[in-house]
């Protein structure tokens, strides 16, 4: 145990099977897993963790994950399509263990990656009820296309858009009351109490 060096000009190195634990005595198992870093407490404060830059510039802190398919720290060798690069999992004390998933955002590889071209996908998995691991909500794709498996919910008077964002959209005016819009322009009005309407040459007011 370290409790007080001083200010040392030195790199603090922790051995493989070893653990650096900020705020407790001993390494806690989470996920089936045991961490080697750890921040545990009982507090707010005590379990939080932040990084800051003071610095005259616009770039700010950063975190990073890193994966290589090579077994020498520091070497090489390429990652393949699929292969998950790193991933946030969030899992809670069920009243036996800290094993159940409630929900993890990860981010793979997806395509085929060479020099300086590493193509990737972020997903977003949410558990059920009844269940305890999470299952594939929403993923993100190196194309940029969103994949919603569920549903995807708007507020009343809300906009999704087709284009980049200017005169091509779907939006709930008010209650029951769908327009698609192109051009700025209502083309398809379904209102729940009048049925469906489409527009004529000039179409109708979005």
């Amino acid at each position: 145990n370290i409790t007080s060096l001083g200010t040392q000009a030195a790199d603090f190195k922790i051995g493989n099977g070893y653990g650096l634990v900020v705020g407790h005595t001993a390494q806690v198992a989470v996920g089936g897993q045991t961490p080697e870093l750890q921040i545990l407490g009982t507090g707010y404060g005590d379990s939080r963790w932040s990084a800051g830059l003071w610095k005259n510039d616009s770039i700010g802190g950063r975190g990073y994950f890193t994966k290589s398919r090579h077994t020498t720290i520091g070497s090489s060798t390429i990652v393949q399509n699929n292969d998950d690069i790193g991933m946030l999992v969030f899992t809670a004390d069920d009243g036996v263990d800290f094993v159940s998933e409630a929900a993890r955002i990860g981010v793979f590889v997806d395509g085929t990656p060479g020099e300086n071209d590493m193509p990737g996908r972020i997903v977003l998995s949410t558990t059920a009820d009844g269940a305890a691991s999470p299952t594939e909500a929403m993923r993100i794709t190196s194309t940029q296309g969103v994949h919603v498996y569920e549903w995807l919910a708007l507020q009343n008077g809300k906009k999704l858009y087709f284009d980049t964002g200017s005169d091509t959209y779907i939006y709930e005016e008010s209650a029951d009351d769908l327009h698609i819009v192109s051009g700025n322009v209502a083309w398809v009005q379904i209102d729940n109490n009048v049925g469906m309407a489409v527009g004529n040459g000039s179409g109708m007011a979005p």
